[in-house]
């Protein structure tokens, strides 16, 4: 029986999921928006194409690849940041009518689209699948709210797209193995569009595109040609997005498929990984996804009926590709992200599976059980922001670990190994495998910290006693200390400490009486310093120029105003870097980091001893490596400008930069 394209979502359906996305963006986190070096480099290179239709972003993030010119690429697919682009190119409008920082909106507000998107592919996967109205619902929300995706709309990562990409994606190729003629072929070329899509947003992909397509070999078209018409239909959706994909890692990398070979490989025990992303006490996806239990029943029933085998054989393929993918990745765990990261975009699908089991009475209430559960869990990542708490976990340093896991991280990573012999990793990779640290207990910590009715400095001090350090007495969680220079982790540490507030969209509008410097992450203005200081390091300093000025007139502040000075110093304007630097406030003038310009300034101007003065005064705020080493120096030693000085690690491509704001 031929099935319509796609008939009038049912009204059942579409109430769910407007419900899903109102939960969604009234619990959305904006101040942690932007904070981790995977979001920051997508959003970056949207706003590089955005401002300079590029795709070059400045140096110094972990896993960048530097490029000849000075610049370099992000490593991640582009799919995300094509989305992220309209929005990066609203930024500057939306922040001149309603203000400083109040851009985070736009981009929480994407990632709200995306998980309501994969939410009610889920649904209509479900409804696919037979899942009536009750069980429609049940793939919605849990989806949106019962799963790890819940907290992913505070974060710029890939996997609500993937999610989305992956649901609809079977959806559609479900739907044109039912279908006949122009439909047929409509819905396999939007099955493919979507499975190429998935590839063009993260590049291994690619090895799940055939399996996503498994629905098509279900079709129930007699003629030969039917099945042909309907594959070719896909393959064209399918090549729009994967060529896209091909050209974009050509431009970046010169050649395709070359991002991810450099150090980083199958080195983890491929057993021990797949255990612990099921069902591990800090990264199970069972734990994170109770209604996959059902989900299980599901696959099972769904499988015997010729109907819904296709769909349901895709699942499974798909599930046990991820699995068999990533538990031997050197990053099993996702170094990083609330649950098993690298799951989480099965979640749809799984969750449209349990969907079409609760057809009977006491599955209804298992599956409605299983929904509450899953809600309780991740709503642990969502009222406790993840970037928080890995920054908390991080901040405890370096840990011991064993030669074996040592030599499973890409040498990046890799401290070097001290005399004894003994190696060291940063503090989260053992913590991924150790139950102490499992964010069941982490999170409930951290957020009755934050709620209860203690001041802030009562709140910092409780963090100190963090609840692994029975097991890991060395882990002691270390902060840096009050400074008026705000970086990228001020919003973090501020976040940890402060009173606990309801997450929501447009937050960031509100500006309570004493509120912390700080206390929003910029992801716009972050981008935009990312984009001036590329221009600088690429030897461009009047575009630099221009798009400092256009910075500190969004965003008024010392590092602003030290970029726009470095620019206009670095274009030869010296009559125009002093009226600037003179039209400061005091405040300002007298900034760490507008000191270090003015250094750099008086060497330029052979004042060499002004320019020292300058230096050691800089250093009272500034403590680089790079900075510690030019104190002994001859200015005429000193690197040229001020992007060196600001590196944590110097020449050093995984050398991150704490960027000031």
């Amino acid at each position: 029986m031929a099935l319509a394209p796609l008939k009038r979502v049912p009204r059942a359906l579409g109430l769910s999921v407007l419900a899903a996305f109102l939960l969604l963006a009234g619990t959305a986190e904006e101040r942690t928006f932007g904070t981790v070096t995977d979001e920051q480099q997508m959003l970056y290179t949207a706003i590089s194409i955005a401002e300079s239709f590029e795709l070059g972003i400045a140096r110094g993030q972990t896993f960048a690849i530097p490029r000849p010119a000075g610049d370099a690429v992000s490593p991640y697919g582009m799919g995300l940041p094509l989305l992220e682009v309209p929005f990066a190119l609203l930024a500057g409008p939306w922040e001149a009518r309603f203000g400083a920082r109040t851009s985070q909106t736009l981009f929480v507000l994407l990632q709200v689209l995306l998980v309501t998107a994969a939410a009610a592919g889920a649904g209509l996967l479900a409804k696919t699948l037979g899942a009536g109205p009750f069980g429609q619902g049940l793939a919605v929300f849990g989806t949106a709210l019962a799963s790890p995706l819940w907290p992913y709309t505070a974060c710029g990562f890939t996997e609500p797209l993937q999610a989305g990409c992956l649901v609809f994606a079977v959806m559609f190729a479900a739907r044109a193995s039912r279908a006949e003629g122009r439909p047929m072929l409509f819905l396999a070329f939007a099955a493919g569009f979507c499975a190429g899509f998935l590839a063009l947003t993260k590049v291994v992909n690619l090895l799940f595109v055939p399996l996503v397509l498994l629905p098509l070999l279900a079709g129930a078209w007699p003629p030969a040609r039917e099945r042909l018409r309907a594959w070719a239909a896909a393959i064209a959706g399918a090549a729009i997005p994967i060529a896209a994909m091909l050209a974009f890692e050509v431009v970046r990398f010169g050649r395709p498929f070359s991002s991810y070979a450099r150090g980083r490989n199958f080195s983890h025990p491929p057993f021990d990984g797949a255990w612990r992303l099921l069902v591990g006490p800090n990264k199970g996806l069972f734990l994170y996804f109770p209604l996959g239990l059902l989900a299980a029943v599901g696959l099972v029933a769904l499988v015997r009926r010729r109907e819904t085998r296709g769909a349901s054989v895709s699942t499974l393929a798909l599930a046990a590709g991820h699995l068999a993918l990533y538990s031997g990745w050197w990053a099993w765990d996702g170094s990083g992200g609330w649950g098993p990261r690298f799951l989480v975009p099965l979640v749809p699908l799984l969750a449209s599976a349990a969907g079409a089991a609760a057809g009977t009475p006491p599955r209804r209430v298992a599956g409605v059980l299983l929904v509450i559960l899953g809600t309780i869990v991740n709503g642990l990542g969502t009222f406790q922001a993840d970037a928080a708490t890995f920054y908390y976990v991080s901040s405890t340093g370096l840990a011991r670990v064993s030669r074996e896991l040592y030599e499973e991280y890409p040498p990046s990573f890799r401290p070097p190994e001290s005399r004894e012999g003994m190696y060291w990793l940063p503090r989260y990779v053992p913590a991924a495998s150790d139950p102490a640290f499992s964010a069941f207990r982490v999170h409930p910590f951290l957020l009755a910290n934050r709620l209860s009715g203690h001041d802030d400095d009562t709140r910092r001090r409780r963090l100190s006693s963090p609840p692994w350090l029975a097991t890991s007495p060395d882990a002691v969680p270390r902060f840096p200390a009050d400074s008026p220079q705000i970086t990228t982790q001020t919003p973090l540490v501020t976040y940890l400490w402060s009173t606990f507030r309801w997450p929501h969209l447009f937050m960031c509008f509100d500006r309570p009486g004493g509120e912390r410097p700080g206390t929003y992450s910029t992801a716009w203005v972050a981008g935009l310093a990312d984009q001036t200081m590329r221009n600088l390091d690429i030897s461009r300093p009047e575009r630099a120029s221009r798009l400092a000025e256009r910075l500190f007139d969004v965003s008024p502040s010392a590092y602003t105003a030290a970029l726009r000075a470095e620019a206009l110093r670095l274009s030869g304007r010296a009559g125009d870097t002093r009226a600037f630097l003179d039209s400061l406030p005091e405040r300002v003038f007298n900034a760490p980091v507008l000191a270090l310009v003015r250094a750099l300034a008086a060497r330029d101007a052979g004042q060499d001893a002004v320019a020292a003065a300058l230096l050691s005064e800089a250093a009272r705020g500034i403590h680089t490596v790079t900075l510690r080493q030019a104190l002994g120096r001859p200015p005429a030693e000193w690197p040229r400008g001020l992007r060196a000085f600001l590196a944590e690690v110097p020449d050093s491509p995984a050398g991150q930069t704490r960027t000031p704001r």
